[in-house]
């Protein structure tokens, strides 16, 4: 199974993620980025930051970019059930 990465940037900082995670492949990897985009939204992970402008951004074990960065609340606006308009 590949192995992908999830880097948080706002551009100006970077958090990289150096341990990675085994997925089946290119779809999955942008599956688990979104829920990670949900999780730190809802701060469910890395709880008190504000991650309004950062972006998730994934790449394969081969530093292969699979998707483009996308901002964390965007990620969210059409796949949260939890959305209120």
């Amino acid at each position: 199974m590949p192995r992908y990465y999830f880097h948080l940037t706002d551009g100006k900082q970077v958090l990289n993620n150096h341990k990675g995670i085994d997925l089946s492949g290119n779809a999955a990897a942008r599956e688990d980025a979104l829920a990670l985009a949900r999780d730190l939204k809802h701060g469910a992970v890395m709880p008190g930051w504000n991650w309004t402008g950062w972006f998730v951004a994934i790449v394969d074990q081969h530093g292969h970019k699979v998707a483009d960065r996308r901002r964390l609340s965007k990620a969210m606006s059409a796949n949260d059930p939890k959305r209120t308009p």
